[in-house]
């Protein structure tokens, strides 16, 4: 996760498992929703202080400005790596037991994210108990 300014306002860039949510609270709530199957690339551009996040979707582009220079660096870097890994479908059909392996390393850390998400409000309690449940299953 991050934060910066995309369109009008200034919210959270979230990476999940299958998509990148920029979420903005204010009068008016708004999500933009990428989702990675859509996401050609993401570029990461850096200034004197802060950074901007270029998303490439669907022939359509989205920049977040102002983002801080060591999370967008981790965020582009971390969806570059999601759009590089194999579709699980690939990595199940062929047996790839280190694929699965890596799938259950990062839980404690998607875990540890949605409660963020949680904590913010962004997911409700019943929401987190349920993912987290699917997550754990996964172990």
């Amino acid at each position: 996760m991050t934060s910066g300014n995309y369109g009008h306002g200034t919210g959270l860039l979230v990476l999940t498992d299958r998509r990148l949510l920029f979420l903005k609270e204010g009068m008016t709530k708004q999500t933009e929703d990428f989702p990675l199957d859509k996401v050609s690339s993401v570029q990461w551009s850096s200034g004197p202080l802060t950074g901007t996040i270029t998303i490439f979707a669907s022939a359509n582009k989205a920049e977040i400005k102002n983002v801080n220079k060591a999370d967008g660096k981790e965020m582009t870097d971390h969806v570059r790596h999601r759009l590089s890994a194999p579709k699980p479908s690939t990595a199940s059909a062929s047996g790839d037991q280190s694929a699965v392996a890596s799938t259950a390393m990062d839980i404690p850390d998607q875990i540890r994210k949605l409660g963020e998400l949680r904590d913010s409000g962004v997911v409700t309690p019943e929401e987190f108990e349920a993912k987290k449940a699917e997550l754990l299953a996964r172990m």
